[in-house]
């Protein structure tokens, strides 16, 4: 059993305590991951951020039977995020990056995903 520990992301920002959860893929510190499906249609997918990795199962003993298991690591793409402008004939720009062209002429250029995910926003929500 691969455990780790996570803090919900909250408007791409770690907030809470620590959460011990089960992975099946590998992750490593510092990867977002999907927690859960959202409670409800058009709700913003939960995240987290991965704080530690090979959590002891001596941690968890005690509570070992009521652990969930996350969906897996969350993978950002620029055209999905609320912050992927077009600006042209297959230019596009992002809002949260100064000067940042992720996409020219509808293919991925030297910007796309330059936040790595840590300015994604759903579009939508």
């Amino acid at each position: 059993m691969n455990l780790i520990k996570l803090r919900f992301l909250r408007n791409g920002k770690p907030q809470g305590r620590e959460y011990t959860y089960i992975s099946r893929s590998k992750v490593d510190v510092g990867d977002v991951v999907i927690v859960r499906q959202p409670d409800r249609e058009g709700a913003e997918v939960p995240k987290g951020i991965i704080t530690m990795v090979n959590v002891p199962e001596a941690e968890v003993e005690s509570f070992k039977d009521k652990l969930k298991e996350i969906i897996g690591k969350f993978e950002p793409k620029c055209d999905e995020c609320e912050n992927f402008i077009a600006c042209g004939e297959g230019d596009h720009i992002c809002m949260a990056g100064n000067k940042k062209v992720p996409v020219m002429g509808y293919e991925p250029a030297k910007d796309y995903l330059w936040c790595n995910g840590t300015k994604f926003k759903e579009k939508g929500n």
